[in-house]
């Protein structure tokens, strides 16, 4: 009878505390809450937003100049480079094709992750 009863206890006590775990609370705030909050909140500090600067885009624009200009320089000095297709000024002119690719293509996912 003791094993009955203390069963029984045990179900009715897992009842409450099912009953008490599905009920949903009350959440109250008080009317002036959000006054007093933003009350309590410092004053808003204005950044400069927009114009921030950008320096790698600008570094990206004179790498770009700069190996121009050193490609121009290299064809008008050398012009017999790209004829031959080999040699130490062709396999600059290479390298510098490839980084103004590779920079031009940094610039192009950088502008179009901006704007």
């Amino acid at each position: 009878m003791t094993e009955d009863s203390t069963s029984g206890r045990q179900l009715e006590i897992e009842a409450k505390v099912i009953r008490a775990l599905e009920r949903r609370p009350e959440i109250a705030a008080p009317a002036e809450f959000a006054a007093r909050v933003a009350r309590a909140m410092p004053a808003k500090v204005h950044s400069r937003g927009a114009s921030r600067p950008m320096f790698g885009r600008v570094a990206g624009y004179l790498a770009v100049a700069a190996m121009m200009a050193v490609l121009l320089a290299l064809a008008w000095r050398h012009p017999a480079a790209l004829e031959a297709g080999r040699g130490f000024v062709f396999a600059v002119e290479l390298l510098l094709v490839a980084q103004l690719l590779a920079v031009g293509l940094w610039l192009g996912i950088k502008s179009d992750n901006q704007g």
